[in-house]
C-alpha cells in the first residue's frame, strides 16, 4: 500500500511540473482566442531596419523590403526608424523592431531621471 502511494505521489509531482508555465515566454491573457495568436502577423520577424531620410528598407521574415513592395501576399505601406507598417487583405499591422527607449527632456533617446 505504501509503495502504491509513493508511486502515485511521484507521477502526479511529474504532471504537475510538466504544466509549469515557461517563465520567458509573455504573458497571455485570458482574452485572447487562438485565431488571435495564429494571425499571419504573429508569423512575421522583423530583425532589421535601414532608414535614412532618402532611403528605407526593412529585413522581414529574411528577405529585404522597401515601402511600397509585396512579399508573402502583403504590402509593406511604411517604415520607420523602429518599426514597420504592412498591409494584407485590408488589415494594418504595425511590427516593432523592439520596444522604443524613453526620451529625455531634449528629446534624445536616453535615461530620464
Amino acid at each position: 500500500m505504501r509503495r502504491i502511494l509513493l508511486i502515485l505521489l511521484a507521477v502526479l509531482s511529474a504532471a504537475a511540473v510538466a504544466q509549469e508555465r515557461d517563465p520567458t515566454q509573455p504573458p497571455v491573457s485570458n482574452n485572447q482566442t487562438a485565431s488571435s495568436l495564429d494571425s499571419w502577423a504573429q508569423k512575421l520577424e522583423l530583425t532589421q531596419i535601414f532608414y535614412s531620410e532618402s532611403s528605407q528598407a526593412a529585413r522581414l521574415n529574411g528577405e529585404w523590403v522597401k515601402p511600397g513592395e509585396s512579399i508573402g501576399g502583403l504590402t509593406v505601406t511604411s517604415i520607420k526608424p523602429n518599426s514597420v507598417i504592412v498591409k494584407k487583405n485590408n488589415e494594418v499591422v504595425e511590427i516593432t523592431l523592439f520596444k522604443p527607449m524613453k526620451q529625455n527632456k531634449k528629446g534624445s533617446p536616453g535615461a530620464v531621471q
